[in-house]
């Protein structure tokens, strides 16, 4: 395998990361642009706009307007999830346990692990109170 070659004076070192003071590369135009225009649209519409816009969205879809439907719920639940083909269910769910740990012991560092052990032996020396009391 050939090492890596110093790219000279372009602020890199010779393994090619990128050295201390490097001040990056001039970032995403259009990720700028798209900011500013988003800005730009703000301000002409404006938050109590976009809330008039977003209220009149929500009336349309709750009218039977499908597409406003479709949007508003693209935003407000996300994007659905692939459903499981019925018949391979139970492969899924021989995955899914697959995947799990064998014990819960596993979920928890050693830490915590002995912070538990050393509280369970605790409880292990405390005697049940008795009430002598016959009301009780």
């Amino acid at each position: 395998m050939k090492k890596p070659t110093a790219n000279g004076s372009n602020g890199r070192k010779p393994n090619g990361q990128f050295a201390k003071g490097n001040p990056g590369g001039p970032g995403n135009p259009f990720a700028r642009r798209t900011a500013r225009l988003r800005a730009t649209l703000l301000d002409a519409v404006g938050e109590d706009g976009l809330s008039e816009i977003i209220q009149e969205l929500v009336s349309a879809a709750k009218g039977g307007d499908v597409q406003a439907a479709k949007l508003v719920l693209s935003y407000t639940l996300g994007k659905p999830v692939d459903a499981i083909h019925p018949d391979s269910l139970d492969v899924h769910e021989q995955e899914l346990q697959r995947q799990m740990p064998r014990d819960a012991s596993s979920l928890i560092d050693d830490e915590t692990r002995a912070r538990v052990d050393r509280l369970v032996a605790a409880a292990d020396y405390v005697k049940p109170v008795t009430h002598t009391n016959p009301n009780h």
